[in-house]
């Protein structure tokens, strides 16, 4: 689940349950907005900027949802992330950043999301943990795999995918 504004998104976690949106403005009072119905379980769920990006844990998948309007959401487009194993999402402004359990971490440039394409794939030199999160800060991107940390400047990384 991830939350934007005074909204709470949460994936479903098996095949068949939708997307819930719920407003959680006064947590006492707390009240479905919407759903999204999906076809496989979310495996992680990331957003910013009025965006929901979604890693379906059965397929391949990977959703570019708009949530300006959190009580009808709207798919911008789906993408085919070519048989990666998504570990975990975390948005910044303009990159999605999605990680591999195979030992893999991409960034996929959201500036355009209706049109997002991945943008760079960088060797993370182990297995990515799905237990933890890919963390931003400033143009460092920080992922632990089972060689321990890796870090990546994205100033100075120029792999592609």
């Amino acid at each position: 689940m991830v939350a934007e504004g005074q909204h709470l998104y949460v994936a479903p976690a098996k095949r068949g349950d939708p997307l819930e949106v719920l407003d959680i403005s006064d947590p006492a009072a707390v009240r479905t907005v919407s759903s999204y119905e999906l076809r496989w379980p979310v495996f992680d769920i990331a957003t910013t900027r009025q965006r929901l990006y979604l890693s379906e844990e059965a397929s391949s998948d990977f959703r570019v949802l708009d949530a300006s309007d959190p009580s009808r959401l709207t798919e911008l487009t789906t993408l085919e992330i070519s048989a990666v194993e998504t570990a975990r999402l975390t948005a910044s402004e303009d990159y999605v950043y999605y990680s591999s359990s195979r030992g893999g971490l991409f960034f996929l440039d959201a500036r355009t999301p209706d049109a997002a394409v991945r943008a760079l794939a960088v060797n993370t030199g182990g297995v990515v943990s799905d237990e933890k999160p890919v963390v931003v800060s400033d143009d460092l991107v920080y992922v632990e795999t089972d060689e321990g940390l890796s870090i990546f400047d994205l100033c100075k990384t120029t792999s592609s995918p």
